[in-house]
């Protein structure tokens, strides 16, 4: 049976409106491809998460959590919608989180040098990054965004937004692994190759996804991130030109979502 799938779409304020929690992009992309994949998918705010998954039956649940930075996603969860979230899991919940949210579900987390204690800690261990860093004091993204190799049963090409890697000495299931050139690239040793990793949580599991398998061709728009990052050195027409495409990122999410069955 294919689960219920939840996408997180963020708090809204007392009016109305959407605060700080996810990218509103991001929901969108990845409510875009999770359709393609699933029958059921339905957004969910974080205002009505405590309610939503407490009727749920968590092993026939997953919730995605879509790209944010980790240090918004601290302040817009209670702490009732945090427990509620690590109680679902241990009950059998499935959670897929991407970049910044990955960075969130981990014990620690260390970004461009700074480290954070985290507060969700479904992940044992550190999510470290940026794995492309960037020294332009001309824009706050302290990241440059790449197209990267990454291996499964096959290579696939994703776009990656700083990105990162996950260290533990615990035991996790790694799902996809940066391709050696990506890391040459970069200049990172081996211990970097993490790129998507499964993580057990009591009877449910997380994925953690450093990469954007949900970004493509058509939500590359060369000419607005080009003069977005004016002062940057990315080179978007490369990027757009080089991802995989639709089908194939659509195959490479099924690849890593069969982990959960």
């Amino acid at each position: 049976m294919k689960p219920l799938v939840f996408i997180y779409a963020g708090h809204h304020g007392p009016q109305g409106t959407v605060l700080e929690g996810p990218y509103g992009t991001s929901v969108e992309l990845h409510a875009s491809l999770f359709e393609k994949i699933f029958e059921k998918v339905q957004r969910i705010y974080g205002e009505h998460l405590v309610e939503v998954l407490s009727k749920a039956i968590p092993a026939q649940t997953l919730l995605v959590i879509p790209s944010g930075a980790a240090s918004t996603l601290d302040t817009v969860f209670s702490d009732e919608q945090i427990a509620t979230i690590q109680k679902s899991v241990e009950q059998g919940m499935q959670l897929y989180a991407s970049c910044g949210s990955a960075y969130w579900l981990a014990e620690n987390r260390v970004w461009h040098g700074q480290s954070a204690k985290g507060k969700i800690n479904l992940f044992p261990g550190t999510a470290i990054g940026p794995l492309s860093p960037c020294s332009d004091s001309h824009h706050h993204a302290p990241f440059l965004h790449k197209s990267v190799a990454i291996k499964t049963s096959r290579v696939f090409r994703v776009l990656l937004s700083g990105g990162g890697t996950f260290m533990t000495n615990a035991s996790v299931k790694v799902l996809a692994t940066y391709e050696e050139e990506t890391l040459q690239q970069h200049a990172k040793s081996k211990e970097w190759e993490k790129a998507i990793i499964s993580c057990t949580y009591g009877k449910g599991k997380a994925i953690l996804s450093m990469v954007h398998p949900e970004e493509g061709l058509n939500d590359v728009d060369v000419f607005a991130l080009h003069h977005l990052f004016a002062h940057r050195t990315e080179n978007w027409q490369e990027i757009h030109d080089s991802l995989s495409s639709e089908e194939m990122r659509i195959d490479l999410l099924t690849e890593i979502l069969e982990e959960f069955t």
